[in-house]
């Protein structure tokens, strides 16, 4: 909770939003070390949201399943099968998500904040619980994607959802969390780091062996250049010294960071 803080002072406006509670508490909020930034709402088109059958439909083996809010785990920057996170379900009531390779998916409710992308074209007999959505980007994906990954996303988001339930559910507040965007000469080249960081670290999450585990997958670039990257202009030494976990955003932002002070 790092980027949590009690302001120094407040308006009448913001003493009047919070019914003229003198709380410190009441008061916090998420600042972003970056001037330049934009609401989520800002940055995509729109989103699918998924819907419940019930679970009168789950059966133990079926062509069809069913994508539940734990198969999105911090760890991961992929859906996860572990634990029944997807449950097999009855084909007649299935709703057909079209999942493609790329697609963004975020937990609204359960499991606030929490995040991934599919992987390959294996998911259309998959479909989604109602509290996750699908985002369609108007930005680079792979940007998007590694903020929403990162520690600021999902403690702003913490931050707005009401404290007491045993469910938690954030519903549409996540539109309002903001993102990050460089704002030197170079942000378009900033901009394109971090998402080919993002992209580095999911096909090699992809491409990791199975029974790989989180503690001990260290992702280590020995960077080659690609038909496109042999036409850039693209300093190969920041490729080669970003080795962070898959699940370590935090790692991929420092490794950006010789280029830019984005967060």
């Amino acid at each position: 909770m790092r980027y949590l803080r009690v302001p120094r002072e407040i308006t009448l406006a913001d003493l009047k939003a919070k019914d003229t509670s003198w709380s410190a508490g009441m008061y916090r909020r998420v600042e972003i070390p970056a001037s330049n930034t934009f609401a989520i709402r800002d940055l995509i088109a729109g989103y699918d949201k998924g819907s419940d059958p019930g679970s009168m439909y789950y059966m133990e083996k079926s062509t069809h399943h069913f994508i539940r809010t734990k198969s999105l785990q911090a760890h991961s920057y992929l859906i996860s099968s572990k634990g029944g996170a997807i449950t097999p379900i009855n084909p007649r009531v299935f709703e057909d998500m079209s999942l493609t390779d790329g697609d963004i998916l975020l937990s609204k409710d359960s499991n606030i904040g929490e995040c991934a992308m599919v992987d390959g074209a294996t998911w259309r007999n998959h479909t989604l619980s109602g509290g996750i959505v699908r985002l369609r980007p108007s930005i680079n994906r792979h940007y998007l994607f590694g903020f929403l990954k990162h520690e600021l996303f999902k403690t702003e988001l913490l931050s707005m959802v009401p404290r007491g339930a045993t469910i938690a559910h954030a519903n549409k507040l996540w539109l309002d969390c903001r993102i990050p965007f460089p704002g030197q000469r170079d942000a378009n080249e900033v901009v394109t780091y971090v998402a080919a960081l993002t992209e580095v670290v999911v096909e090699k999450e992809k491409r990791s062996a199975p029974g790989t585990t989180k503690s001990t997958h260290r992702l280590k670039l020995s960077w080659r250049p690609t038909k496109r990257a042999r036409h850039s202009n693209t300093p190969t030494r920041h490729w080669m010294t970003y080795a962070p976990r898959p699940g370590s955003t935090q790692g991929f932002i420092a490794g950006v960071s010789a280029l830019s002070s984005i967060v």
